[in-house]
């Protein structure tokens, strides 16, 4: 079954049993089939899922579509490769 909204995830099912014990957060159920062509599909070497509760109190996986800005990716990798320009210390 093919989910309606562009962010879930197809394929992907999130549970919580009743009488799981404490340590037991979630479980995923995974249709092979559903979810190999759901991931063929999306760009990137990688792919972010977040597990979500709903109101109802129901978990739920969503396809995290976060992408950081363009400057801020290149200010952190310059100041990752010790490329600190004198003028942004405060003193």
């Amino acid at each position: 079954m093919e989910n309606k909204f562009e962010w879930s995830v197809d394929g992907l099912y999130v549970n919580k049993r009743d009488n799981a014990p404490d340590f037991v957060i979630s479980s995923l159920g995974v249709n092979k089939k559903q979810f190999l062509e759901f991931i063929s599909k999306q760009d990137g070497e990688f792919v972010n899922i977040d597990i979500l509760l709903s109101k109802q109190g129901k978990q739920y996986a969503k396809l995290n579509t976060f992408k950081p800005k363009s400057d801020v990716s290149k200010q952190l990798d310059k100041k990752a490769n010790g490329d600190i320009d004198p003028s942004d210390l405060p003193f």
